[in-house]
């Protein structure tokens, strides 16, 4: 499934965030310009690695700022016909 990406660094986009080592899901959806839930398929296809803080079940998904510096270095994938 291709995602698009903004070709842009992160502290450009959002300058408040520019000491952040860890993310929100909101954050990092702001960052990438996409929806939670797109972030939440990301998280949860392995595309995105996130650390849970507070337990294993109910703790709190924060994604690493390197992470999302790594998605968005990403090549896109092919098309297949």
């Amino acid at each position: 499934m291709p995602v698009l990406r903004p070709t842009t660094a992160i502290p450009q986009i959002v300058p408040s965030l520019p000491n952040k080592v860890l993310l929100t899901r909101d954050e990092c959806a702001e960052i990438l310009r996409i929806h939670v839930r797109t972030l939440d398929t990301l998280l949860k296809g392995g595309v995105l690695h996130f650390k849970r803080v507070g337990g294993p079940r109910r703790g709190r998904v924060l994604v690493p700022r390197v992470e999302v510096e790594r998605f968005l270095q990403m090549e896109e994938p092919a098309t297949s016909r």
